[in-house]
């Protein structure tokens, strides 16, 4: 996706533009916007990281049945 210039084709890559025509020096304007909020500022119900916990708890199981089964058939 090519960014929009000013038209006269001296665009250094330096400076983005998004749709309203703000520049955004480091590239994304959604890049920009993620760092500059704080994580901490929305708090998340309790239920959520439990959910988000588990998931994580999935997946390492998923990961050592994987190792289990690839192993057997080795050996």
């Amino acid at each position: 996706m090519a960014a929009a210039t000013s038209g006269d084709g001296s665009d250094n890559g330096r400076g983005k533009r998004d749709v309203s025509g703000r520049t955004h020096p480091g590239g994304s304007p959604l890049a920009e916007s993620a760092a500059g909020d704080d994580a901490a500022a929305l708090p998340l119900p309790a239920w959520t990281k439990a959910l988000g916990w588990c998931g994580v708890a999935g997946l390492i199981y998923l990961l050592v049945c994987a190792l289990v089964i690839v192993l057997v058939g080795v050996l």
